[in-house]
């Protein structure tokens, strides 16, 4: 979900919103409203069939999509790959540069072979 629909959410009103509404409201297409709909977005419809969205329902529905974030500690040979996006071993660390008490760890990806940094203390715990 992006952010800026998550930061104009909370602002909406408690009334019923028609999908081009919320395009002005949100920033955002009547087809990713309707999208919405059918992910499970309460909504209703009049005896006209027209689509109706309350603007407090809307705002709850968005926040329960966010996905939590919860840090996670690395442990003392792992780092995160950037290209790979995910947690991954170190292979073959080095230390290459130091400052004070911090240092750069640096070593391979063993998914892509990428480059993987980390940051440690200048014993080799983590920073």
């Amino acid at each position: 979900m992006p952010q800026a629909i998550i930061a104009r959410a909370p602002g909406l009103l408690p009334m019923q919103y028609r999908p081009k509404e919320l395009e002005a409201e949100l920033g955002v297409s009547p087809l990713t409203i309707r999208a919405w709909v059918k992910k499970g977005l309460p909504c209703t419809r009049d005896r006209r069939g027209h689509l109706w969205i309350n603007g407090e329902e809307l705002a709850a529905w968005i926040r329960q999509q966010r996905k939590p974030h919860t840090p996670s500690r690395l442990g003392p040979d792992e780092a995160y790959c950037l290209r790979c996006r995910a947690v991954v071993k170190f292979q073959n660390p080095v230390i290459r540069h130091t400052h004070g008490k911090q240092a750069l760890l640096t070593g391979s990806c063993p998914r892509c072979g990428g480059k993987v940094n980390k940051g440690v203390r200048k014993n080799g715990q983590s920073a």
